[in-house]
């Protein structure tokens, strides 16, 4: 899949590359990149100084700013197909793995069990099923968003390597090899992010959930509106500690992303350098903040139907386990957990249905903008 970005990446940048030669005395790139593209202009602009530029029309500067744009919606797709395809069913299985809910069986057999032990399967089994669906949450939001700042950061140099192909002449400034776009790709699908840094981000949630539902016992019945204020108290606990002990050098958000170590290659550490750079702005917490709030909003409004009125929930039966006051339903914790367990699988559903969560989240305005802001520009300290 990486290859795959890779080659559908090179395939747009050879048909620009021979566009480029063909009408290389034509090109008028000043009009190409409008508005936050501040430092691909001033790099195409310092190569023009270099050879004859005559005018051009308008309608060259439309053809050339319609290239760039198809080039860029390619790696969009691209990078979101591996995403469906590979990203988010390893997020899957290693969440699983990480977080292992007891299973009915083994609830069901814990009836037979002390009532100590029971107790104790049944607090694990709610926090465990609290913890996996928003560590998905954050997992995927994360991901989602680290593998399109990587395609579009690595996108925009393999295109200006294109466009002034033959023209470098330092060793930094030569075309990235293959070997190198390999390497930078990879990172998030496999290795640390997939492993200790998943690992890490499980911990670091998992506290929260634990630190606010002790205090939530199986046998309270919530209604509605006490589960979101749940997780939101949640959430709350988890932007506090990000804000309040971010990383020595950055965002917390980073060490459960990439490594803060160097590499021998040049090129590599480049964009390694940029990605973490990336990372640390304030434009990446709050993009990211708003794909988890699309995301709690997605989860809120699926746990939502089980709270609706019933015509057997206005039953008088005092042995029911659900009630209801003043159209009021609230359901015991202990049956709410097996509910947003459930929901794990549903958030995290890579189907073709454009309503699933992660495709949704594809077609967020303001992660699009975001994501051609970052293919055409560079981050300076903040």
């Amino acid at each position: 899949m990486f290859w795959y970005i890779v080659d559908q990446i090179s395939t747009s940048a050879r048909n620009v590359r021979d566009w480029a030669n063909r009408n290389r005395k034509k090109i008028i790139i000043a009009g190409v990149l409008t508005g936050s593209s501040a430092l691909v202009i001033y790099l195409i602009r310092s190569k023009l100084k270099q050879i004859e530029q005559p005018k051009t029309n308008q309608s060259e500067v439309a053809v050339e700013k319609l290239r760039l744009q198809q080039y860029f919606q390619n790696a969009q797709k691209s990078c979101n197909s591996m995403i469906i395809s590979d990203i988010i069913p390893n997020i899957q299985t290693k969440l699983i793995e990480f977080i292992p809910v007891p299973a009915k069986s083994a609830l069901r057999s814990s009836l037979k069990a002390s009532a100590e032990e029971k107790m104790a399967l049944w607090q694990q089994a709610k926090l465990q099923s609290f913890s996996r669906v928003i560590c998905g949450i954050y997992a995927s939001c994360l991901m989602l968003l680290f593998t399109r700042i990587e395609v579009n950061i690595l996108g925009r140099y393999m295109y200006m390597d294109t466009v002034f192909a033959n023209e470098t002449t330092e060793a930094d400034e030569k075309p990235i090899a293959s070997k190198v776009q390999q390497k930078y790709l990879i990172n998030a699908n496999s290795g640390y992010i997939m492993d200790k840094g998943l690992q890490k981000l499980v911990n670091f949630i998992s506290t929260h959930v634990k630190n606010e539902m002790d205090s939530w016992p199986l046998a309270k019945k919530c209604t509605f509106e006490e589960i979101v204020t749940l997780f939101k108290n949640i959430r709350t606990r988890i932007d506090s500690d990000v804000n309040e002990n971010p990383h020595i050098d950055g965002s917390k958000f980073r060490d459960f992303l990439m490594e803060n170590n160097l590499v021998e290659d040049i090129q590599l550490q480049a964009l390694l350098n940029e990605t973490r750079d990336v990372l640390d702005s304030k434009q990446f917490d709050s993009i990211l903040k708003s794909l988890v709030e699309q995301a709690f909003y997605r989860l809120e409004d699926n746990l939502k139907v089980n709270f609706e009125a019933k015509p057997q929930d206005v039953s008088q039966d005092t042995t029911t386990d659900v009630s209801k006051t003043s159209d009021v339903v609230a359901i015991p914790l202990a049956k709410i957990s097996p509910l947003v367990k459930k929901q794990f699988k549903i958030l995290l559903d890579v189907g073709e249905k454009q309503t699933n969560l992660i495709r949704s989240l594809f077609n967020s305005k303001q992660l699009e903008e975001y994501s051609y802001y970052v293919f055409t520009s560079s981050y300076d300290e903040e």
